[in-house]
């Protein structure tokens, strides 16, 4: 597989937020989310597994801190922003993950993810490439660190 920079993921994510740019509310709540958990795989040092885990009550806004289930995963100023949105306007729910996706989604991410580098003109980003990622990628990456 290719070498990606810097420069072409945040690329690539400036298409995967783009897709919730689309009419219909319903879709727009699904891309969020979908732009959300993209930004916490690049900008952490956190598996898809371990997102789908997430409670309201593991996420520290005060201290930038998600707790999994063995270690304290640290998120940036601006992914515990979009975190708190998501969490106070989107799912309001106090209890129980925060991220709803069947079985599938797996998948339907990588889908996601081949679109978005076909029109961002980058190698093919999937989700095991991007949990793959060195951490001093990540964090060299990840905004206000």
């Amino acid at each position: 597989m290719e070498i990606v920079n810097k420069k072409q993921i945040a690329l690539f994510i400036r298409h995967v937020k783009n897709i919730n740019r689309i009419p219909f509310y319903y879709y727009r709540l699904k891309y969020y989310k979908i732009h959300l958990i993209t930004e916490l795989l690049i900008s952490s040092n956190i598996t898809l597994n371990e997102i789908l885990l997430i409670r309201r009550e593991d996420i520290d806004f005060d201290k930038r801190v998600i707790k999994s289930v063995n270690r304290n995963i640290e998120i940036s100023n601006y992914i515990g922003e979009i975190l708190k949105i998501y969490t106070d306007l989107i799912h309001k729910s106090s209890t129980g993950v925060i991220f709803n996706f069947d079985s599938k989604f797996a998948t339907k991410l990588n889908s996601i993810f081949k679109k978005c580098s076909a029109k961002a003109g980058i190698p093919l980003l999937t989700l095991e490439y991007i949990e793959s990622l060195p951490v001093c990628v990540k964090k060299g990456f990840n905004r206000e660190f």
